[in-house]
């Protein structure tokens, strides 16, 4: 899938880029290229390496809209009406970064950004705010950590509940939403009667990625806490629930305009204090930004025991898979106890991690190399084997 990222000069664009691709992605960054051709600063290319950079972009560009299947990351400042539509005709999401005007003005200036990069950032917002009619809302991306799942639960068919938004933390766009954000607006959309609507990856232009509802809404001490059900009935949403249900996506995502901001200093970082959202709507996606919210729980329709149980018969090949996956898993269980036993560290023990490591970690974990065993890197693989395995039932 292509993921263009919009925004103007210092909004973050290329952060979100490296947060968010995956290893083996094609990242399409013009300040990238022209480094690569021989720029020695992070910004501010001119003459023929800005032609040269122009010039390897647009053939980048080109090619990852002749493969529309191939995951890129397109870094556009501003693209054009006529832009937008070779990248809608590909099947791109169009994500805008929009810290605010004062944000990237004064991140332009801790940065030391080139000459011109504060009228280029004037010059965004100033044909941003001439725009009539724009369809494009700012969004947050939130990566979802899946806590619980069954019908004890007391969910109904469809159903699930999840945390869309934290409070308090930085996110990689650079905000913090604060307690009471979206109180206006909930109480607006509880007065329309109208429910929030449940909307795949920001896929507003297609009937179908209107998968279900908000049925319940409500600040927490957390964050925004959302109850929703997915409309069954429809094969699009049948499917991004089952791909729920297995953990195969594991992202939220939430549209809103601004109502009231302020821009603060935290630890000698610039951030926005997001005061007053208006939600357009919420719903699972494939990119995230946030590691702290929560999907809490899902009912599935029925449990694959369930099925067995009331007669499904499953293929041999499957019968074959669960017997893999199960002696796959019974190794690495089998592994990591024989380790614990021996004074180490378990691999059950929770972890921490962000799965990014930090330049500490990745030092530590090349010095303690060594002195891995080949059977705690055959743990890993067997681990990945039998996920796969079992996600091939």
């Amino acid at each position: 899938m292509i993921h263009v990222i919009a925004g103007p000069p210092c909004s973050g664009k290329s952060t979100h880029t490296r947060e968010h691709a995956q290893p083996g992605d094609t990242i399409v960054d013009t300040d990238a290229l022209a480094f690569a051709l021989g720029h020695t600063e992070s910004h501010g290319a001119t003459g023929a390496i800005k032609r040269a950079a122009y010039a390897a972009r647009e053939a980048a560009i080109v090619d990852a809209l002749n493969h529309p299947d191939d995951d890129a990351w397109i870094i556009h400042t501003d693209p054009t009406s006529a832009h937008i539509e070779r990248y809608s005709a590909a099947g791109a999401s169009l994500t805008v970064l929009d810290p605010g005007i004062d944000v990237c003005l004064a991140r332009a200036e801790a940065e030391d950004r080139p000459d011109g990069t504060a009228d280029t950032i004037r010059a965004w917002y100033a044909r941003r705010t001439q725009e009539k009619g724009s369809t494009v809302a700012n969004t947050k991306d939130l990566r979802v950590a899946i806590k619980a799942v069954g019908e004890a639960d007391g969910l109904l068919e469809g159903q699930f509940r999840a945390l869309v938004s934290v409070f308090g933390n930085i996110d990689s766009y650079g905000d913090i939403v604060e307690p009471g954000a979206f109180t206006d607006s909930l109480a607006a959309w509880a007065a329309k009667g109208s429910p929030i609507p449940l909307v795949w990856s920001h896929d507003w232009t297609d009937p179908f990625s209107h998968i279900g509802v908000v049925d319940q809404a409500e600040e927490t001490d957390e964050g925004l806490l959302v109850l929703a059900t997915v409309d069954m009935d429809n094969p699009k949403a049948a499917q991004i629930y089952r791909l729920l249900k297995g953990r195969r996506v594991t992202k939220f995502s939430f549209a809103y305009e601004t109502i009231e901001s302020e821009i603060v200093t935290r630890d000698e970082v610039i951030v926005r204090l997001l005061k007053r959202l208006d939600i357009l709507e919420v719903g699972p996606c494939l990119i995230g930004a946030n590691s702290a919210t929560d999907l809490l729980d899902i009912k599935a329709l029925d449990t694959l025991s369930t099925q067995v149980k009331e007669g499904r018969v499953l293929a041999a090949k499957h019968l074959d898979n669960l017997r893999t996956a199960r002696d796959m898993l019974a190794a690495v269980i089998t592994a990591a106890e024989a380790t614990t036993d021996d004074g180490g560290k378990s691999s059950a023990e929770p972890s921490t991690s962000t799965g990014q490591p930090t330049p500490e970690t990745a030092n530590a974990s090349d010095a303690a190399s060594s002195k891995s065993s080949a059977s705690g890197d055959g743990d890993g693989t067997a681990q990945a084997e039998a996920l796969l395995t079992l996600l091939a039932i």
